[in-house]
């Protein structure tokens, strides 16, 4: 046997070396490769012991003798370390080491040296890291959307609820210290579940035609309302290009990155605000994950302190930030990079320490949106909303009480329904319903299908979808939404439009 590996050693060309060791690690013979890897000499590998050839990885009192040792106990070991060449450099290879002996008692090992692509290994290694942290943020994501769907019912029973007892208060609600602070609590609830569907690339997004150079603009007119008058903040913006998307949530998140810039100057500077159209193409839409095409981008440039590698890696998770917990919720650059992803574009940030930091929005430059849900739908019905009907339909019970008491306040006649096989059979017995304010999400009959089928049945009578989630992509394009909770005006206006 022995014999037979020094022989397939000998005439194996291979592209690892192989080298067959005696019990003292010394090198008895070797495959072609051997000498083209390592860059030695036959005459120079001969009894050359393996320490000479391999180091290990700094281990806690690690020797090559005791990896010899392990592999004869359990058959086999494997190492990491640099092989040493030739010519005096050392590069990363992997050892692994196989305990040998045949018939006769003469034993020995078989070593194997690997060399490592270390570019390819790294290469790996974030494509795996990328690839978890994407299945992280997926995960996070759907538990936020999930909490902040089912969150924004409660806030939309609890405001509703409350809405209704300011009605009957005799006194301003400012009067009443306690029903203020709450509908302000409940505002600041409604604004979090907002980042966390933002996050989750779950919310409603609003599209429309924006103006890039408006954007930029009022953008830069906020952060300055925002700012100390050391901040100064510089506009340069393609004038006259229009693309579709929804500016409030866009000019939200160019705020934001302003005033990550602006903190980032605490003794003042100058915040630039850049949009332009660009070409991502082969490397650079490589680089960006994003498909090759035509983009805005947005550009937020400051020469302030600069981020951290370190926290540079983790700045986009979300509740993540380096202010105090008082200070910030740490959900600001994770609903930027949500939203940039929700509309198929991308978030860059690059940083230098004490140079500064360079924040790139990337959005698709899509000229045509779907259709928007219009702005007056004609109903058969012409009544006054004080006195007309609406139908409720939601499956939680606590917002169908709440709503409906919010709504017979402002003087509406109201009929409720738990969900859409029980609507169907009210709008079936009262041919005078003006409107049915349908949750989105049900379980049975969804609000979209519910819609559906009052087409069919009652096709002039109006249908406004609700819901603490997301409608987009899923929910007809032309219905009217409204995004729980839902302020009074809202409600009331949205109603008194599609009733008439």
């Amino acid at each position: 046997m022995a014999q037979a590996a020094r022989s397939l050693l000998k005439t194996d060309p291979g592209t690892r070396a192989l080298l067959w060791l005696d019990e003292q690690g010394r090198v008895l013979t070797w495959n072609v490769a051997s000498e083209r890897v390592t860059g030695h000499a036959p005459r120079m590998l001969a009894g050359l012991p393996l320490m000479a050839l391999f180091e290990l990885a700094g281990g806690a009192g690690e020797t090559l003798p005791r990896v010899l040792v392990a592999a004869r106990s359990v058959g086999s070991a494997e190492r990491d370390g640099e092989l040493r060449l030739a010519d005096g450099r050392r590069i990363a290879a992997r050892l692994h080491v196989d305990a040998a002996a045949d018939g006769e008692s003469e034993a020995g090992f078989i070593a194997t040296i690997q060399v490592r692509d270390m570019a390819a290994e790294d290469a790996r290694k974030r494509a795996e890291q990328a690839l978890i942290q994407s299945e992280v943020h997926a995960a996070v994501g759907r538990l936020a959307a999930g909490i902040a769907h089912r969150f924004n019912n409660v806030l939309a029973a609890m405001l509703g609820s409350l809405e209704v007892l300011c009605h009957r208060l005799p006194t301003p609600q400012q009067a009443i210290p306690q029903v203020d602070t709450a509908l302000r609590a409940g505002a600041r609830g409604s604004m979090l579940t907002h980042h966390l569907l933002t996050y989750a690339q779950k919310q409603t997004l609003n599209l429309g035609t924006a103006d890039v150079h408006n954007v930029v603009e009022q953008a830069a007119q906020r952060i300055r309302a925002e700012s100390n008058p050391n901040i100064r903040v510089r506009t340069d913006a393609q004038a006259s290009v229009s693309f579709v998307t929804d500016a409030e949530e866009l000019i939200g998140a160019l705020v934001h990155l302003g005033e990550n810039a602006r903190d980032a100057m605490p003794e003042g500077g100058e915040i630039c605000i850049q949009a332009q159209i660009e070409r991502a193409e082969d490397n650079r839409a490589h680089a960006l994950q994003l498909p090759p095409g035509e983009y805005v981008c947005f550009r937020v440039s400051d020469r302030g302190r600069g981020i951290d590698p370190e926290i540079k890696a983790h700045i986009t998770e979300p509740f993540f930030t380096t202010h105090g917990p008082a200070e910030r919720l740490g959900l600001g650059l994770s609903t930027v990079r949500g939203f940039a992803e929700q509309c198929r574009g991308r978030l860059a940030i690059e940083s230098v320490l004490s140079r500064g930091t360079v924040a790139e929005l990337w959005l698709p430059l899509a000229k045509t949106a779907h259709a928007a849900p219009p702005e007056t739908t004609t109903s058969s019905h012409s009544a006054d909303p004080c006195e007309a009907t609406v139908l409720l339909v939601d499956d939680d019970e606590l917002v169908l009480m709440s709503t409906s008491g919010l709504l017979e306040e402002l003087g509406w006649r109201v009929l409720s329904a738990p969900g859409g096989v029980q609507a169907l059979e009210i709008i079936a017995a009262n041919p005078d319903i003006d409107v049915v304010l349908t949750d989105f999400v049900m379980p049975g009959m969804s609000g979209a299908e519910l819609a559906q089928a009052i087409r069919y049945l009652r096709p002039d009578l109006p249908v406004v979808l609700t819901s603490g989630g997301e409608l987009g992509g899923v929910a007809p394009d032309n219905l009217p939404r409204l995004a729980k909770p839902y302020a009074v005006q809202e409600l009331a206006a949205t109603l008194r439009r599609v009733a008439h």
